[in-house]
């Protein structure tokens, strides 16, 4: 499927196909312009050292059509140096591990829970990886390469010949894409329009609406909302696009943007339609999160940062050789991502295939003093008087 926007938030996506929005995020087009690198043989010399976030991404000022605040823009350098970090400190370093056979009981578990790739714990004593829980490191391993490539101006996606989207844009808020009511006249009946969409809803005072497009200037491109919904739905009003009201961010991989949502920023968002109060901010990374032993849930360690990681694999992973293209449809939350990888239809692919599988283990690493393997944060002596061959299921959230 040829997706096109996509969204990280409370257990829920979206994504846009070439003329529409579906609900998650996008994958790539033949219209994308994609570095010659074979990710399966990173470049040499080695990537160098970390640049500033703005000459990785255009990052628009323009708050007012979706640009970031200055102190946005800091907070976004944090989350974003902290998601590399992230990446090279924690996550293919556990890659590493496991290969070796060197794993912790906590790290070999979040390997099996979330992708199906069975640690040393499992595997017991001496027990090698099997061939395909090694090729599956491998696809784990390119796409977090991917993302170190790109984050040093490596690996880059344009759209077509424009300029203007040579680099991967950033913004802060919604109002850069254009709600638009498109339609044409009906052949048949040239006295009546013919709307793109053929759904149409009624607000409560009764006026007939059709459901029309967004717009990206920057890019040209449209996109279509995420549903032909027959009535408005309240979670995604129009003027917070596929953000919707529980989004914390969007990928568009065809127009080549990320978006930070109004959720993850907190306080009041004024779309100048609506005012929305969003609460408080998400904190800037992981590690600010304080963590309660036992009481902690793990879907509960959002940071922007890792919103980021969720974002960077959309926009890394577009078919290209050595990477599995993960778009929609996708799954939120651990418990569900438990089951993407291990559950009755599920399989280490659309593990792969599922960005959240991915932010999940990065923050559970950068918190491996605690062992989250049932979703909580457990002290590693918890499971040490258990059986080892733990079920591989994930208990619940907590009730809020």
């Amino acid at each position: 499927m040829s997706h096109f926007i996509v969204k990280f938030g409370l257990f829920l996506a979206f994504s846009w196909t070439a003329l529409a929005i579906d609900s998650q995020y996008v994958s790539g087009s033949s219209s994308d312009e994609r570095s010659p690198i074979d990710l399966r043989n990173p470049p040499n010399p080695p990537l160098g050292p970390l640049p500033n976030l703005q000459a990785i991404f255009d990052i628009s000022q323009d708050v007012p059509n979706g640009g970031c605040s200055p102190q946005q823009i800091s907070i976004l350098e944090t989350a974003f140096k902290a998601c590399i970090a992230n990446v090279e400190q924690q996550l293919l370093p556990a890659i590493a591990q496991m290969r070796a056979g060197t794993d912790s009981a906590a790290t070999g578990w979040m390997f099996s829970y979330l992708f199906a790739i069975s640690g040393s714990a499992k595997r017991g004593p001496n027990v090698p990886l099997s061939s395909n829980d090694e090729g599956s490191l491998g696809l784990l391993e390119n796409t977090l390469n991917a993302i170190l490539q790109h984050s040093r101006g490596i690996l880059k996606f344009g759209i077509g010949n424009n300029p203007a989207v040579v680099k991967t844009r950033l913004y802060c808020s919604p109002s850069w894409l254009k709600f638009q009511d498109i339609y044409f006249p009906d052949p048949g009946n040239p006295t009546q329009p013919h709307y793109l969409m053929s759904q149409k809803w009624k607000d409560a005072q009764g006026n007939s609406n059709e459901i029309g497009l967004y717009f990206d200037a920057v890019s040209g491109i449209y996109a279509e909302t995420e549903a032909r919904r027959s009535a408005p739905d309240p979670n995604f009003p129009l003027d917070l696009a596929s953000c919707g009201v529980n989004g914390f961010g969007i990928t568009g991989v065809r127009m080549n943007a990320v978006m930070i949502c109004p959720l993850s920023w907190g306080g009041q968002y004024n779309s100048g339609q609506n005012i929305y109060n969003f609460g408080a901010r998400l904190p800037a990374t992981t590690s600010e999160v304080t963590i309660a032993q036992d009481i902690t849930y793990i879907d509960d360690l959002r940071s922007i940062a890792q919103t980021l990681l969720h974002e960077y694999l959309h926009v890394v992973a577009r078919g290209q050789d050595g990477i599995l293209d993960v778009s929609g449809p996708e799954i939120y939350g651990y418990p569900d991502c438990v089951n993407v990888a291990n559950g009755p239809s599920g399989s280490t692919d659309e593990a792969l295939g599922n960005p959240d599988n991915f932010a999940i283990l990065g923050s559970a690493l950068l918190k491996s003093t605690y062992d989250w393997r049932d979703g909580y944060a457990r002290n590693p002596s918890f499971w040490a008087a258990r059986q080892p061959s733990t079920p591989l299921t994930a208990r619940p959230p907590p009730s809020r």
